[in-house]
């Protein structure tokens, strides 16, 4: 069965196309999505930051370095599913906004895919993130974890 998609015009006047499924999911407007998964909308916004810490966030060069050193020790493979490559992320076990002395602290940091990354703060929030959660909440992923999940990542 092919998927057959259509053109359709968003409530804002952008002109698009999508399939059925996509469409009665509520996925249509790229531009809109993006319009309205920014700031406070964005599922992963931390109410605790001041917007001074989020530009300094952002420009720290240390922040680029530690991620890539973090990619580095793990070789570029999600820890969890074992993905080599692709959309990775450096992930704070102590997070960010409770522990600034170990914010580029090698030893604080593991590759996850974006997908583990995101289930791992669907279940434990954004900010106050501690390792015990992360080894928790590792061991349970990896225990069930199939033969084949890699390709599920992608």
């Amino acid at each position: 069965m092919t998927k057959q998609s259509f053109d359709y015009v968003c409530p804002d006047g952008h002109k698009g196309s999508t399939d059925v499924m996509n469409f009665r999911a509520g996925k249509r407007c790229r531009k809109c999505w993006g319009n309205n998964n920014r700031g406070e909308k964005h599922y992963n916004w931390n109410s605790e930051l001041t917007e001074k810490d989020r530009l300094k966030r952002r420009h720290f060069p240390e922040t680029r370095e530690w991620r890539n050193s973090v990619f580095e020790k793990d070789k570029y493979t999600c820890q969890i599913c074992k993905q080599l490559g692709g959309s990775l992320i450096a992930h704070h076990l102590d997070g960010w906004d409770k522990h600034p002395q170990l914010r580029f602290e090698l030893a604080n940091g593991v590759t996850l895919c974006r997908k583990y990354h995101k289930e791992f703060h669907i279940s434990y929030g954004n900010g106050k993130n501690t390792k015990s959660q992360y080894e928790s909440w590792f061991k349970l992923h990896t225990k069930n974890a199939p033969d084949n999940h890699a390709s599920q990542c992608e």
